[in-house]
This record gives structure tokens, C-alpha cells and sequence, in this order.
């Protein structure tokens, strides 16, 4: 994240590093070194690792890039952002050959939209570079500085524009408004092998961890043991909790289902299905029942392992998630909302 937030300035960065003839009284320069290294290492070394942790490095390094492009040259800074453009020409065909992630299959489509739009910025960008260094070669230090900087808030900014394209497989947004309408305040809510980041936010609703806790949480959890439980005591929590709520990986899902867990599907998505707990008097069929009413995010692959075709119409599990916007109405009125 650090390279990538550097852009276009990267190549710069030999200069900020120079110590200038010894002055006296105070090093800011020193300071803001302190400030970068400290960050950084500390961070480094943590077992937790999130992007987000580095943003109080730029204001940092920023003050040292414009105090190297005030040192440097307008030759220097030419060949700096040429170098800048180079390898961002570099880059166009890996963002081509990106290969889809394994957790993106279903959206595959989606994400070499989202590669091309990509590739496409970058060569615009990787041209305003040009212009920027033949800019700063002729002397127009000031002009130069301002088109790369322009060009590189540009491909910020048009990277982060088309990652909206991707937002249903990351966000937790869809799958808060799926759950709202079944959600009741006191209604226990669990994540099942599965950790969606957004949902407790979405939602202002504490939600239970249940298998492995994620590796940047198990510190914390270890403070709150009761919001992480084990697959054994959520299932025999889940027969007992009406009310409650429960998001699943599709795998784990098909194996709960094959082990008679009560489970009646709302929404569901490559990455995840969506169930609450079916009215008591569906218990003897330990299956999971939905309406055919799909929403356009559903996918009805969430439980591969079930046929729909082999069982009768009165007893088939079905994996078809219901309209989370309406709850049915021969069901909303009893367990789950």
C-alpha cells in the first residue's frame, strides 16, 4: 500500500533519503524519518496487518518528497516521473493478466471489466506522466510537479471509482439489508466460518464468531471469550434461539444441512448464505425451506450437495434464497421475524 500510495513519487525517494550538508538547530527531516520508521516496523512486526494502518505514514512522507523536490533539479525530476511512467506502462499488461481471486469466480466477468477500466487509467495516466517529465526536462519545474501530481490523484481516484463495480462480493451492505427485515433487537446473530467486516456496522447489532477466530482478532477476542464460540455449541444454541440469525459459508452450510441443523434460507451469494431458524413446527424435517422468490444477488449453487430434484415437492430442500425485502407471509409471524 505504501509503493502504491507513493505514486507517482516513488522514484524520488533516493533523493529524500540524501542528508543535505549538516545544519545547525533543528532536523525536521530527522523527525519525520522517526515518524516513518516507527510506523512502519511497528506495524511490520504486528501480527495484525491491515492496509488502513499506514495512512499516518503519508503525511510524512509527503513532507519529504517535496523537500527532495525542492533540492532536486528540473532535469532530475524529468527522469524521476519518466521513470514513473515507465513502470506504469510496466504494469498495464500484468492488470490484463490479473488472474481472478478464488473468492471473485462468481463475478469473474465483473472483474476483467474492472482490469480493463483499469488498464485503460493507467495508460491515460502513464501519457500525463509523459507530458509531465518533457514538462520539468524543459525547465517548467512547477508545471511538471503539478500535472504528475494531478495524474497520480487521477488514477487514485479512477482505480477507487471502479472498484464500486466489485463492492457486492466485499461489501456487507447487501447482506445487512437482506437480514434487516428478519432482524429483531434481542436476536442473536452468528458468522459461521465466515467473517463479514461491515455487518456489525451495518446492522449497530453485536454478532458471534463461531469457528476459528480471524488471526487480527484473536488478541481481542481472547478479552471477550463469549463472542467467539465453538460449531458444537452454536448448533445446540441455534435449536433453542427462535429468533436468531445466522451467516454461513456455502460449504459449511451444506454440511450443517446434512447433519439435520434447522435452517431456512433468506439470501444467499457465492460467498455466503444467509439462514434464520425456522418455526418450531419444521424441526421434524431438519431441512432448510425457502420461498422461490430469488433477489438478483442470489445464487442457487449454495448447497451443491442437495438435489432439488430427487426429493417430493413437500419435502425437498431447497436452496433458493427468498426476497430478503419481503418476508413471506405465511412465515413472518412466526420464528425468525
Amino acid at each position: 500500500m505504501l509503493v502504491i500510495g507513493m505514486f507517482p513519487w516513488l522514484a524520488l525517494l533516493p533523493v529524500a533519503l540524501r542528508v543535505p550538508p549538516r545544519q545547525t538547530g533543528f532536523d525536521a527531516r530527522k523527525l519525520l524519518w522517526i515518524w516513518v520508521l516507527m510506523i512502519f516496523v511497528f506495524f511490520s512486526v504486528s501480527h495484525s496487518k491491515l492496509p488502513l494502518y499506514l495512512l499516518p505514514v503519508f503525511p510524512a512522507v509527503a513532507l519529504l518528497i517535496g523537500d527532495a523536490i525542492a533540492r532536486m533539479r528540473a532535469c532530475a525530476l524529468g527522469i524521476g516521473i519518466a521513470i514513473a511512467a515507465a513502470l506504469l506502462l510496466i504494469a498495464i499488461p500484468l492488470a490484463l493478466l490479473w488472474h481472478v481471486p478464488s473468492d471473485l469466480l462468481a463475478w469473474a466477468a465483473v472483474f476483467h471489466g474492472y482490469t480493463r477500466h483499469l488498464a485503460w487509467v493507467m495508460t491515460l495516466v502513464a501519457l500525463a506522466l509523459a507530458v509531465a517529465a518533457w514538462l520539468a526536462w524543459r525547465g517548467r519545474k512547477l508545471a511538471g510537479v503539478g500535472v504528475a501530481a494531478f495524474a497520480g490523484l487521477g488514477l487514485m481516484q479512477a482505480a477507487l471509482i471502479g472498484f464500486q463495480a466489485l463492492a457486492p462480493a466485499y461489501s456487507a451492505a447487501p447482506l445487512s439489508a437482506a437480514m434487516r427485515p428478519w432482524l429483531k433487537p434481542d436476536a442473536p446473530i452468528y458468522m459461521v466460518d465466515t467473517l463479514q467486516r461491515g455487518l456489525p456496522f451495518y446492522l449497530r447489532h453485536q454478532v458471534t464468531l463461531v469457528g476459528e477466530a480471524p488471526y487480527d482478532l484473536r488478541d481481542g477476542l481472547r478479552w471477550q471469550p463469549q463472542l467467539l464460540w465453538s460449531l458444537a455449541a452454536f448448533q445446540h444454541a441455534w435449536r433453542a434461539q427462535p429468533d436468531a440469525l445466522a451467516v454461513i459459508t456455502p460449504l459449511r452450510f451444506a454440511a450443517l444441512l446434512m447433519r439435520g441443523l434447522p435452517m431456512r434460507v433468506i439470501a444467499s451469494s457465492p460467498r455466503w448464505v444467509l439462514v434464520r431458524r425456522p418455526p418450531v413446527a419444521a424441526d421434524a424435517h431438519a431441512q432448510a425451506s425457502v420461498d422461490n422468490r430469488a433477489p438478483p444477488f442470489a445464487t442457487s449453487v449454495a448447497c451443491p450437495h442437495v438435489s432439488l430434484s430427487a426429493a417430493p415437492p413437500s419435502t425437498a430442500t431447497a436452496c433458493l434464497p427468498v426476497s430478503p425485502s419481503q418476508p413471506p407471509a405465511a412465515s413472518s409471524n412466526t420464528g425468525g421475524g
